[in-house]
């Protein structure tokens, strides 16, 4: 397995696992999560990724093995406030690796190849959000070596 960065080409593959994600996180919130039918969230994901790929201070890298993508992280540099001490950040939008790959090293190492991605960019902190219930990912992000500082509060209106 390798760990790279992402192309065009990588997108259906990459869609693929998102569309898992999403399927997965409805169990957490039905309300927030696919509201659309899946060709349109396919579209609307494929355009988002998409200009992942083009923009400078975003990052798409894939976790591949043998052609096939296992699992792919996304993120981006995000800006903070000039009066915080930590500045600016790496703001990890999505990672996911494939069900029946977890547990393999895929997502060690996309976390490893993201700070090291991240750094260059001349950042010191990298920051993700996880769903509250989530408890398998929050332990792996934990085990990765994040830490819980945060909680995010939602309501409808």
């Amino acid at each position: 397995m390798k760990i790279r960065k992402a192309r065009k080409a990588d997108l259906d593959q990459i869609l693929d696992l998102w569309w898992e994600l999403n399927r997965g996180h409805t169990r957490f919130d039905r309300l927030y999560y696919c509201h659309k039918p899946e060709s349109i969230c396919r579209k609307m994901g494929k355009k988002h990724y998409g200009s992942f790929l083009k923009k400078r201070g975003h990052l798409v890298l894939v976790a591949e093995d043998e052609g096939k993508i296992l699992g792919y992280l996304a993120g981006k540099k995000s800006s903070r406030p000039p009066i915080y001490r930590m500045g600016d950040c790496g703001m990890v939008d999505t990672i996911i690796v494939a069900k029946a790959k977890r547990r393999k090293s895929a997502g060690r190492q996309l976390i490893k190849a993201a700070r090291a991605g991240f750094k260059k960019m001349k950042l010191k902190m990298m920051v993700l959000n996880v769903e509250a219930k989530n408890t398998g990912a929050r332990s792996f992000y934990s085990k990765t070596g994040f830490r819980e500082r945060m909680v995010q509060e939602v309501i409808n209106i």
